[in-house]
């Protein structure tokens, strides 16, 4: 019940998921449980079509990919460190309750140099979890004009999603503010355009990659 009007209480469903993030010097890639994520656009993809289906999975989750990158100085020919690091991306959505569960994750990467024909595998492990817990959700005008905007506040955090006239009723929230958030903004801001994919016959790799860390948490 809401303790005025366009403001009340409703259970709120979190979802906070691994994302591996793998570093070779300035190529960076990151993999969500269920595919590999180059842009806001893929991940929110992840965040819609795959949680589910890797929260209800039973057992380990495992969640194997490759991807091209240079391994060695092209001049030295030393090979390159190669950084493994998990972070978290968290997402929410609003009425319904579920029970808390966690569902392990393991990440295998192969990392394959063309050039030198060589390849490196890198794992590392996360977990997934689901709890459920009571949100103060309120509903905004759209800073467009058109749609709505929901905030929940979950803990001291503001979960946000802003539904236009043709958005999914699945669109799921996600952490409105944070440090990365800002940094992330202020690249985009940048002008500085987006990677674009590219696609093979046998797999999709993309020919840059851009900060996620509007949803990553180290």
């Amino acid at each position: 019940m809401g303790s005025e009007e366009g403001c009340w209480t409703d259970w709120f469903t979190l979802v906070r998921f691994p994302i591996a993030k793998v570093r070779v010097e300035e190529q960076v890639l990151f993999f969500a449980p269920t595919r590999r994520v180059g842009s806001l656009g893929e991940l929110y993809s992840v965040l819609r079509e795959d949680v589910w289906r890797v929260a209800g999975s039973r057992g380990v989750f495992e969640a194997c990919f490759s991807g091209e990158v240079r391994l060695f100085d092209y001049f030295t020919g030393e090979e390159l460190p190669v950084e493994v690091r998990l972070l978290s991306a968290e997402c929410g959505w609003r009425g319904w309750r579920e029970k808390g569960r966690g569902v392990p994750v393991r990440f295998k990467v192969v990392l394959r140099d063309r050039l030198w024909r060589r390849e490196r595998e890198v794992e590392v492990s996360g977990v997934l979890e689901v709890y459920s817990t009571r949100a103060e959700v309120r509903v905004l005008p759209s800073p467009g004009g058109l749609g709505y905007r929901e905030e929940a506040l979950v803990g001291g955090r503001k979960f946000v999603r802003t539904l236009s006239l043709f958005a999914a009723t699945n669109e799921p929230f996600t952490p409105w503010d944070d440090d990365l958030a800002r940094e992330l903004r202020e690249q985009l801001s940048s002008g500085k355009p987006a990677p674009r994919a590219k696609r093979g016959k046998r797999e999709r790799t993309l020919s840059g990659y851009i900060d996620l860390g509007f949803f990553l948490r180290g």
